[in-house]
């Protein structure tokens, strides 16, 4: 059984973009390296690989790795949000107008529609947007009710 989850991850093109775009939005840099060595190679099963990783952590302590591939390079583009093994990563934030509009006004231009609210279900109240970060990767604002 498990006891938690320790973090999420994200392979990405270009660390150091991907993780000034999530530092936008509180996370902080806990650790970056480069790795190319056995240990890493073996759990990753590429013999070659050569890997530079960032973990950054949230205000509330959640954890988010960002690896960048130097070698082996895989494909360059996102799976499509609606493809099998794909994934997104939800922040909650206090005041979603404010957010959209300070991420807009620092040219993040990568919103998929405006702020919608859910009127029933579970998430009645709730208000979330989606955006895509610098790969494509499907990040979702939501202002809980």
């Amino acid at each position: 059984m498990i006891k938690g989850v320790d973090h999420t991850s994200f392979v990405v093109s270009d660390l150091d973009r991907s993780t000034r775009f999530y530092e936008q939005f509180g996370f902080a840099r806990e650790w970056e390296l480069e790795d190319d060595g056995e240990v890493i190679r073996t759990n990753v099963d590429y013999p070659d690989a050569k890997l530079r990783l960032a973990q950054l952590i949230a205000p509330d302590g959640a954890r988010l790795e960002l690896i960048e591939y130097v070698q082996p390079k895989g494909s360059q583009h996102a799976a499509e949000r609606n493809s099998v093994g794909a994934g997104h990563i939800c922040l909650l934030v206090d005041d979603i107008d404010s957010t959209v509009h300070r991420l807009r006004s620092s040219d993040v231009d990568s919103f998929l529609s405006e702020v919608v609210e859910f009127r029933d279900g579970p998430d009645a109240g709730l208000r979330a947007v989606y955006l895509k970060d610098p790969d494509g990767i499907i990040v979702e604002l939501s202002q809980p009710a």
